[in-house]
C-alpha cells in the first residue's frame, strides 16, 4: 500500500519540510544541517511511538518504512498540473489530485 498521498503532502512537506527550507533560506543554518535534525527528530518520535504502542505492524512501523527510509515521496504536482499543457500530455485528470515522486530528504539527510 501507497503511503496516503494527502498526509505526506501535509504533514511531511508543509508541516516539517517547510521548516526546515525556510530556515535555510532565511540564512539560518545550512540546509543539510536542518533536514539531518529533522531527520533525527522524526526518527526520534517514530522510536517513542514504536516503543509505547509494542504492536508489530503498528503506526510507527509504517511511518519508518514509508516516510523515513523511502526512497522517494510523494510530491503534488501542482504547477505542472495547473498549467494550459492538455491533459494527455501532463498526465494530470485532476489537478487537486495529482501526485509524482521525489527523492526522499530526510532519507538523503542521514542520521
Amino acid at each position: 500500500a501507497k503511503l496516503d498521498y494527502v498526509r505526506a503532502t501535509i504533514t511531511v512537506h508543509l508541516c516539517a519540510g517547510a521548516l526546515a527550507f525556510g530556515l535555510a533560506e532565511a540564512g539560518r543554518a545550512p540546509l543539510g544541517v536542518l533536514l539531518r535534525q529533522l531527520a533525527d527528530r522524526l526518527h526520534e518520535a517514530v522510536d517513542r511511538l514504536e516503543h509505547a504502542s509494542g504492536i508489530p505492524g503498528a503506526p510507527a512501523s509504517v511511518l519508518r518504512a514509508r516516510v523515513l527510509d523511502a526512497d522517494r515521496l510523494p510530491i503534488k504536482a501542482m504547477v505542472t498540473a495547473g498549467t494550459l499543457l492538455t491533459k494527455e500530455r501532463s498526465g494530470a485528470a485532476d489537478i487537486n489530485k495529482y501526485y509524482v515522486s521525489g527523492p526522499n530528504y530526510l532519507r538523503t539527510a542521514g542520521r
